[in-house]
């Protein structure tokens, strides 16, 4: 039958991570019955020597849940997850535990919040891993996008058109090193499309 639970992860690298005022949104679909783990975990650059705070890139965790309650990354109350608090501005791994969550779209947020660097090449954006773990629901079967194309959009990367698929609310896009023969874990998650 299959595993209950599902586990996704996305990683991005400092050349593709966040500057102070962006942000990055994943969408999930959760069952309930399974407890709900996010985390988000990055390599801060070096604190100056005899620094009082050693976090010098910050990025925050922030998820919507089903209802509109906001939780924030490592605002804990008895060992779960409760909603409101503030941010956190100690750590480089942040996490969010429901416990018993409700079934429904949980919208995740990574925030870059400061993102000063040190003055090293690329240290002014921050890449992460985030990761979740949660019950997964049924996959619905849908076709993929057909006539599928992809162009060379300047210097803001490349472009890729398709036809929408009926039923598909949004898409996930990947990529890979060469074509399409690459094993599935040689794929690397590159964003989701908003509709």
């Amino acid at each position: 039958d299959g595993d209950a639970r599902y586990l996704r992860f996305w990683d991005r690298i400092n050349e593709a991570g966040l500057s102070t005022g962006e942000s990055d949104d994943y969408g999930i679909d959760v069952l309930a019955g399974e407890e709900l783990r996010i985390t988000l975990v990055w390599t801060d650059v070096a604190a100056a020597a005899g620094a009082g705070i050693t976090l010098v890139n910050d990025l925050d965790l922030q998820v919507i849940v089903p209802g509109g309650n906001i939780a924030r990354g490592n605002v804990f109350s008895a060992g779960e997850s409760v909603a409101g608090g503030t941010f956190d501005r100690l750590n480089n791994v942040e996490q969010i535990l429901i416990r018993s969550p409700i079934t429904g779209r949980y919208d995740i947020s990574v925030i870059g919040e400061s993102i000063p660097g040190d003055g090293s090449a690329l240290s002014d954006r921050q890449g992460y891993a985030l990761v979740v773990s949660a019950a997964a629901p049924p996959a619905p079967v849908i076709a993929a996008p057909g006539n599928v194309t992809a162009s060379v959009a300047g210097t803001s990367g490349i472009e890729i058109d398709f036809d929408a698929v009926a039923g598909a609310e949004r898409y996930n896009i990947y990529r890979a090193e060469g074509d399409c023969s690459a094993e599935t874990l040689d794929f690397s998650h590159v964003g989701q499309t908003t509709g």
